[in-house]
């Protein structure tokens, strides 16, 4: 197994170890955390960076991981629920093939409460993705739309600010990309088939709207 391969794991280890110490830290520290930090009428701002990848299930090889970023931006209808907008994009590489995976949602998060100051979320995603490779002056594409499901773990750091891991599987259906041979062959078409996965470590604000 190649060592970028377990890169995410060792990120989500490491954070999960330093989030535990946190939430046994002594009794003054804990007295500072917001013990409802959501509430209904607020913005939820995440930004994260971290190791994007894909899985190639009709042929080929799976790409290497790359660097990638996600962000999103919610609006929370409930304390436990925030609807809005998100979006990533990852950097793979495949032999001589520079590869860029972008993707744009609607996205709901569910949120709940594990101890005073530490949050797990539920995330589920519904939007655009977008697959291009490149390599020298060739470059070509393909399309569709996605299904991502997700979780958050997330630790209150300071005032309504959280540092946390997340990680994403997005489950695309790809548009046909179809070419006519002519003659007797005709138009023949293809459906690529990969499904992409996200791990990274998030920094959330939450900005509420009104003192109500």
């Amino acid at each position: 197994m190649k060592t970028t391969n377990l890169l995410p794991l060792i990120l989500v280890v490491t954070l999960l170890s330093t989030l535990s110490a946190g939430a046994n830290a002594t009794e003054p520290a804990e007295t500072s955390v917001n013990k409802e930090p959501l509430r209904a009428g607020g913005l939820v701002f995440s930004l994260s960076g971290g190791i994007g990848g894909q899985y190639v299930r009709d042929q080929g090889t799976n790409p290497d991981p790359g660097p990638g970023v996600t962000f999103s931006a919610l609006y929370t209808v409930f304390p436990w629920l925030g609807v809005g907008l998100s979006g990533g994009t990852s950097f793979l590489a495949s032999d001589n093939l520079d590869i860029m995976l972008l993707n744009v949602s609607v996205e709901a998060r569910a949120y709940y409460q594990l101890t005073p100051g530490l949050l797990g979320s539920g995330i589920l995603q519904l939007g655009y993705v977008r697959y291009e490779v490149s390599s020298g002056g060739y470059s070509d594409y393909s399309d569709g739309y996605q299904l991502g499901i997700g979780f958050e773990i997330m630790k209150e750091v300071y005032s309504r600010l959280y540092v946390g891991v997340v990680g994403t599987y997005q489950i695309p259906r790809w548009n046909e990309d179809c070419i006519d041979m002519g003659g007797t062959v005709g138009v023949r078409c293809n459906r690529f088939d990969a499904h992409g996965w996200y791990g990274g470590i998030s920094l959330t604000y939450f900005l509420p709207l009104s003192k109500n």
